[in-house]
């Protein structure tokens, strides 16, 4: 009886070590930042402070920088305006990610004797590399005309609602292709992605943005990709989501050595897609006398 308590208290222990969540891959969202306390009204010659939280609200570790700034002429910035952060991601064992609070400090100007009252925005930019994970099960019928009872019947599968990432896999829908040997089929994969919050996507560790710098055109919206088919590596066609026209926002996979032919079965497709993203914030402060 003794021995039964310690096991009992033991798996107990084992089993309160920490909360665990059920799936970290959900949500939009990727590196988040507010002001804390925001300052609204200054007066003119004053010091004033900015204190901004970064916080890691997906599930992907984030290697970023980011840059704050405003107008000179109403308040002047004291260096470092800008830095690097890096921040881990929620997982299944920790569901709450990574944070940061970074300060910043300035004075504001005076106002011509006529001038009542002056504003200026203040931007805080983020420029940061992210990872979006998706594990879609597919259904796999080469035989697709016999009519008996299956395990699954191949449909377009819905993905939405997003992966823990600013970026997300919507839509899966799969073809099976004849292949060059008798019985063999090549699956293709068309998957859809989209930009599924506010920012910009960018190739990765693309910082242009971020330095006020022009970022070339090729690298908006650009997207790595890699994906597998039953752990076996995909074929995948490179490709730049278009956010004014969401119909071209497909990328193309293929495992072209084929698979056999067989009864219907259940698979799963895992995707990875690489960029970075830019965001800001901004808060407007008015100077008044």
């Amino acid at each position: 009886m003794k021995r039964l308590a310690v096991l009992l208290l033991f798996l107990s222990a084992c089993g309160g070590g920490g909360e665990v969540t059920e799936d970290a891959h959900v949500g939009t969202d990727g590196i988040l930042a507010q002001y804390i306390r925001p300052t609204e009204f200054v007066l003119p010659g004053e010091r004033v402070g900015f204190l901004i939280e970064v916080f890691n609200d997906g599930a992907s570790i984030s290697d970023g920088a980011y840059t704050i700034a405003t107008d000179p002429q109403v308040l002047q910035l004291q260096d470092p305006t800008s830095g690097r952060f890096k921040l881990k991601g929620r997982s299944t064992f920790t569901p709450v990610g990574e944070k940061k609070v970074l300060q910043f400090k300035g004075r504001v100007s005076e106002l011509a004797k006529r001038q009542q009252t002056a504003e200026a925005a203040v931007r805080f930019n983020m420029c940061y590399d992210y990872q979006t994970d998706a594990t879609v099960p597919v259904c796999v019928d080469t035989r697709p005309e016999l009519d008996r009872d299956k395990v699954c019947v191949p449909s377009t599968v819905s993905a939405g609602g997003g992966q823990g990432a600013p970026v997300g896999i919507e839509l899966v829908e799969m073809k099976l292709l004849p292949g060059e040997a008798e019985g063999v089929f090549v699956p293709r994969f068309t998957i859809t992605v989209n930009n599924l919050n506010q920012g910009v996507v960018v190739a990765k560790g693309v910082r242009s943005p971020c330095q006020g710098k022009p970022t070339p055109k090729e690298d908006f919206g650009r997207i790595g990709v890699q994906a597998t088919f039953s752990n076996v590596p995909l074929q995948c066609k490179p490709f730049r989501i278009n956010p004014s026209d969401k119909s071209f926002n497909k990328v193309v996979c293929t495992l072209p050595e084929g698979i056999p032919d067989q009864p219907a079965y259940l698979a799963h497709l895992t995707v990875s897609l690489e960029y970075a993203y830019f965001d800001t914030i901004v808060q407007t402060i008015t100077v008044q006398k």
